[in-house]
Protein backbone atom coordinates (compact mmCIF):
# COMPACT_ATOMS: atom_id res chain seq x y z
CA UNK A 1 0.00 0.00 0.00
CA UNK A 2 3.16 2.51 1.07
CA UNK A 3 5.76 3.01 -1.22
CA UNK A 4 7.10 6.39 -2.64
CA UNK A 5 7.06 9.27 -0.13
CA UNK A 6 4.69 12.24 -1.03
CA UNK A 7 6.60 15.57 -1.71
CA UNK A 8 4.51 17.07 1.06
CA UNK A 9 6.23 15.04 3.61
CA UNK A 10 9.71 15.27 4.75
CA UNK A 11 12.33 13.12 5.44
CA UNK A 12 12.47 11.53 8.91
CA UNK A 13 15.83 11.20 10.37
CA UNK A 14 16.14 10.21 14.64
CA UNK A 15 18.37 8.90 16.69
CA UNK A 16 17.60 7.55 19.66
CA UNK A 17 19.87 8.16 23.11
CA UNK A 18 19.56 8.90 26.63
CA UNK A 19 16.88 9.20 28.63
CA UNK A 20 14.13 12.41 27.73
CA UNK A 21 11.20 14.39 28.87
CA UNK A 22 8.03 11.47 27.92
CA UNK A 23 4.52 12.63 27.57
CA UNK A 24 1.49 10.26 26.29
CA UNK A 25 -0.45 11.32 22.90
CA UNK A 26 -4.18 12.65 23.68
CA UNK A 27 -6.75 9.86 24.11
CA UNK A 28 -8.52 10.32 20.37
CA UNK A 29 -6.62 11.42 17.48
CA UNK A 30 -10.03 12.80 16.03
CA UNK A 31 -9.67 15.77 19.15
CA UNK A 32 -6.18 15.65 19.53
CA UNK A 33 -2.96 16.45 17.77
CA UNK A 34 -0.96 13.55 18.12
CA UNK A 35 -0.26 9.65 16.71
CA UNK A 36 -2.18 10.58 12.81
CA UNK A 37 -0.29 7.59 11.67
CA UNK A 38 -3.20 6.48 9.50
CA UNK A 39 -3.58 9.49 7.83
CA UNK A 40 -0.01 9.77 7.27
CA UNK A 41 0.10 6.36 5.69
CA UNK A 42 -3.02 6.95 3.57
CA UNK A 43 -1.46 10.31 1.90
CA UNK A 44 1.69 8.00 1.24
CA UNK A 45 0.11 5.31 -0.72
CA UNK A 46 -2.37 7.87 -2.75
CA UNK A 47 1.75 9.54 -4.00
CA UNK A 48 2.90 5.88 -4.65
CA UNK A 49 3.86 6.88 -7.99
CA UNK A 50 5.29 10.64 -7.56
CA UNK A 51 8.81 10.91 -7.28
CA UNK A 52 10.42 10.85 -4.41
CA UNK A 53 12.70 13.73 -3.01
CA UNK A 54 16.39 12.86 -1.42
CA UNK A 55 15.87 11.70 2.08
CA UNK A 56 16.89 14.47 4.74
CA UNK A 57 19.18 13.66 7.74
CA UNK A 58 17.18 14.22 11.11
CA UNK A 59 18.42 16.36 13.90
CA UNK A 60 22.29 15.88 14.85
CA UNK A 61 22.05 12.93 18.07
CA UNK A 62 25.46 14.23 19.81
CA UNK A 63 23.23 15.81 22.96
CA UNK A 64 20.93 12.85 23.08
CA UNK A 65 23.43 10.11 23.15
CA UNK A 66 25.90 12.23 25.33
CA UNK A 67 23.58 13.63 28.23
CA UNK A 68 21.21 10.59 29.76
CA UNK A 69 23.00 7.57 28.23
CA UNK A 70 22.19 5.22 31.08
CA UNK A 71 18.95 4.98 31.83
CA UNK A 72 16.28 4.68 28.80
CA UNK A 73 13.11 7.19 28.47
CA UNK A 74 9.88 6.26 29.26
CA UNK A 75 6.27 6.05 28.29
CA UNK A 76 2.94 5.06 28.84
CA UNK A 77 0.64 4.48 26.52
CA UNK A 78 -2.57 5.75 25.05
CA UNK A 79 -5.36 4.67 22.62
CA UNK A 80 -5.61 5.62 18.75
CA UNK A 81 -8.99 6.01 17.65
CA UNK A 82 -8.58 8.60 14.70
CA UNK A 83 -9.00 5.62 12.34
CA UNK A 84 -11.91 3.46 13.32
CA UNK A 85 -15.14 4.75 13.53
CA UNK A 86 -19.45 3.59 13.47
CA UNK A 87 -20.59 1.90 11.02
CA UNK A 88 -22.59 2.89 7.69
CA UNK A 89 -23.45 5.02 6.33
CA UNK A 90 -21.79 7.93 8.35
CA UNK A 91 -18.99 6.08 9.42
CA UNK A 92 -19.21 8.24 12.81
CA UNK A 93 -16.40 9.56 14.65
CA UNK A 94 -15.81 7.43 18.08
CA UNK A 95 -14.27 8.78 21.21
CA UNK A 96 -13.51 7.33 24.49
CA UNK A 97 -16.65 8.58 25.62
CA UNK A 98 -18.96 6.57 22.80
CA UNK A 99 -21.00 4.18 23.51
CA UNK A 100 -18.72 0.38 24.31
CA UNK A 101 -21.16 -1.68 22.08
CA UNK A 102 -20.25 0.47 18.98
CA UNK A 103 -19.31 -1.94 16.16
CA UNK A 104 -16.06 -0.90 14.55
CA UNK A 105 -15.00 -0.02 11.17
CA UNK A 106 -11.97 0.97 9.02
CA UNK A 107 -12.22 4.38 7.84
CA UNK A 108 -10.18 4.19 5.26
CA UNK A 109 -11.08 0.77 3.61
CA UNK A 110 -15.09 0.77 5.21
CA UNK A 111 -14.36 -2.80 5.85
CA UNK A 112 -15.84 -3.84 9.62
CA UNK A 113 -12.81 -4.78 11.82
CA UNK A 114 -13.00 -8.26 12.89
CA UNK A 115 -11.30 -10.06 15.56
CA UNK A 116 -9.10 -13.05 15.01
CA UNK A 117 -12.17 -15.23 16.52
CA UNK A 118 -14.21 -13.92 13.41
CA UNK A 119 -16.31 -11.54 15.58
CA UNK A 120 -16.64 -7.72 14.88
CA UNK A 121 -14.69 -5.78 17.15
CA UNK A 122 -16.75 -3.22 19.76
CA UNK A 123 -15.27 0.03 20.79
CA UNK A 124 -15.32 -1.48 24.58
CA UNK A 125 -12.73 -4.10 23.44
CA UNK A 126 -10.40 -1.66 21.46
CA UNK A 127 -10.06 0.76 24.17
CA UNK A 128 -8.75 -2.01 26.95
CA UNK A 129 -5.14 -1.94 25.04
CA UNK A 130 -2.75 -0.77 27.59
CA UNK A 131 0.85 -0.97 28.01
CA UNK A 132 4.42 0.72 28.38
CA UNK A 133 7.55 1.59 26.36
CA UNK A 134 10.95 2.68 26.75
CA UNK A 135 13.69 3.99 24.13
CA UNK A 136 17.18 4.11 24.43
CA UNK A 137 20.56 4.89 22.62
CA UNK A 138 22.47 2.03 22.03
CA UNK A 139 25.49 1.93 19.98
CA UNK A 140 24.45 4.31 18.00
CA UNK A 141 21.51 3.00 17.31
CA UNK A 142 17.01 3.32 18.79
CA UNK A 143 16.79 0.26 20.78
CA UNK A 144 12.65 -0.04 21.46
CA UNK A 145 11.58 -2.33 24.57
CA UNK A 146 7.15 -2.48 24.09
CA UNK A 147 4.93 -4.42 26.71
CA UNK A 148 1.33 -4.56 25.70
CA UNK A 149 -2.11 -5.72 27.41
CA UNK A 150 -5.76 -6.01 26.86
CA UNK A 151 -5.07 -6.48 23.03
CA UNK A 152 -7.10 -8.55 20.77
CA UNK A 153 -6.15 -12.40 21.72
CA UNK A 154 -4.40 -14.44 18.84
CA UNK A 155 -3.94 -11.25 16.58
CA UNK A 156 -1.16 -10.40 14.71
CA UNK A 157 -0.02 -6.57 15.49
CA UNK A 158 3.02 -4.51 13.88
CA UNK A 159 4.55 -1.56 15.26
CA UNK A 160 5.36 2.18 13.34
CA UNK A 161 7.74 4.49 14.16
CA UNK A 162 6.94 8.52 13.20
CA UNK A 163 9.70 11.39 14.30
CA UNK A 164 8.83 15.10 14.16
CA UNK A 165 10.47 18.40 14.32
CA UNK A 166 9.28 20.70 16.67
CA UNK A 167 6.97 21.38 18.66
CA UNK A 168 5.65 17.99 17.27
CA UNK A 169 3.03 16.74 16.17
CA UNK A 170 0.06 18.59 15.39
CA UNK A 171 -3.75 18.26 14.79
CA UNK A 172 -3.19 18.13 11.34
CA UNK A 173 -1.64 14.90 10.22
CA UNK A 174 1.42 15.38 8.79
CA UNK A 175 2.89 18.73 9.94
CA UNK A 176 6.19 18.90 10.94
CA UNK A 177 6.57 14.84 10.45
CA UNK A 178 9.59 13.97 9.11
CA UNK A 179 9.90 10.22 8.97
CA UNK A 180 7.76 7.12 8.67
CA UNK A 181 8.56 3.25 8.67
CA UNK A 182 8.67 0.09 9.99
CA UNK A 183 10.39 -0.15 13.87
CA UNK A 184 13.46 -2.08 13.28
CA UNK A 185 14.87 -3.11 10.62
CA UNK A 186 13.51 -1.18 7.89
CA UNK A 187 12.65 -4.51 5.93
CA UNK A 188 10.20 -4.84 8.27
CA UNK A 189 11.37 -8.01 9.64
CA UNK A 190 10.93 -7.14 13.03
CA UNK A 191 8.27 -4.84 13.92
CA UNK A 192 5.62 -7.71 13.67
CA UNK A 193 3.99 -9.57 16.50
CA UNK A 194 1.22 -12.09 17.56
CA UNK A 195 -0.31 -11.67 20.95
CA UNK A 196 -1.10 -14.57 23.29
CA UNK A 197 -4.56 -15.89 24.12
CA UNK A 198 -4.92 -12.99 26.90
CA UNK A 199 -4.32 -10.40 24.39
CA UNK A 200 -0.22 -9.67 26.00
CA UNK A 201 2.33 -8.56 23.56
CA UNK A 202 5.83 -7.72 23.82
CA UNK A 203 8.42 -6.71 20.83
CA UNK A 204 11.99 -5.58 21.05
CA UNK A 205 14.20 -3.75 18.60
CA UNK A 206 16.87 -1.85 17.40
CA UNK A 207 16.65 0.53 14.85
CA UNK A 208 19.77 1.58 13.00
CA UNK A 209 20.84 4.52 11.35
CA UNK A 210 19.99 5.00 8.20
CA UNK A 211 16.44 5.17 5.37
CA UNK A 212 13.17 4.73 7.20
CA UNK A 213 11.01 1.71 4.99
CA UNK A 214 8.16 4.77 4.16
CA UNK A 215 10.54 7.80 3.85
CA UNK A 216 13.33 9.62 6.03
CA UNK A 217 16.40 8.71 7.68
CA UNK A 218 17.23 7.39 10.96
CA UNK A 219 19.92 9.12 12.82
CA UNK A 220 21.66 7.70 15.51
CA UNK A 221 19.09 8.97 18.40
CA UNK A 222 15.63 9.33 17.99
CA UNK A 223 15.40 11.45 21.42
CA UNK A 224 16.92 14.10 19.73
CA UNK A 225 13.55 14.68 17.78
CA UNK A 226 11.13 16.85 18.62
CA UNK A 227 8.75 14.11 19.19
CA UNK A 228 8.88 9.84 18.21
CA UNK A 229 5.94 8.27 18.32
CA UNK A 230 5.82 4.28 18.44
CA UNK A 231 2.61 2.82 16.74
CA UNK A 232 0.72 -0.63 17.21
CA UNK A 233 -1.35 -1.76 13.72
CA UNK A 234 -4.16 -4.41 13.88
CA UNK A 235 -4.08 -6.84 10.84
CA UNK A 236 -7.62 -8.23 10.59
CA UNK A 237 -6.29 -9.84 7.60
CA UNK A 238 -4.01 -11.85 9.85
CA UNK A 239 -0.88 -10.75 7.71
CA UNK A 240 1.94 -8.40 7.75
CA UNK A 241 3.68 -6.52 4.41
CA UNK A 242 7.10 -5.97 5.36
CA UNK A 243 8.28 -2.46 5.31
CA UNK A 244 4.20 -1.36 4.54
CA UNK A 245 1.31 -1.73 6.62
CA UNK A 246 -0.67 -2.99 3.89
CA UNK A 247 -3.82 -2.92 1.89
CA UNK A 248 -6.67 -0.18 2.83
CA UNK A 249 -9.46 -2.05 4.85
CA UNK A 250 -6.79 -4.84 6.11
CA UNK A 251 -5.50 -2.71 9.51
CA UNK A 252 -5.95 -0.16 11.75
CA UNK A 253 -3.81 1.49 14.35
CA UNK A 254 -5.02 0.64 18.21
CA UNK A 255 -2.83 2.29 20.84
CA UNK A 256 0.40 3.92 20.51
CA UNK A 257 3.21 5.94 22.83
CA UNK A 258 4.98 9.18 22.49
CA UNK A 259 8.22 10.77 23.66
CA UNK A 260 8.95 14.34 24.12
CA UNK A 261 12.58 14.91 22.74
CA UNK A 262 14.56 18.47 23.60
Amino acid sequence: MLSAPSPRLAALAAALGAPRRVTSPRYSMRHASSLPLLLVLSAVAACADAPSSPPTALAPTSSAAASLADAPARATSMPVLFFVTGGPPTYAAVTPMSPGSTLLWDLRGKMPVIAPDGHQVMLGEYLMATGHATDKCINGATHTVLHFSGLLPSATYTVWQLAYTSPGAQADPGTNLIGLGAAGPNDGSGNAFRTSASGEGDISVVTPPGPLSLFGVMGACALDQAEVQYIAAYHFDGRTHGGTPGPDGTFAEQVGFSFKGR
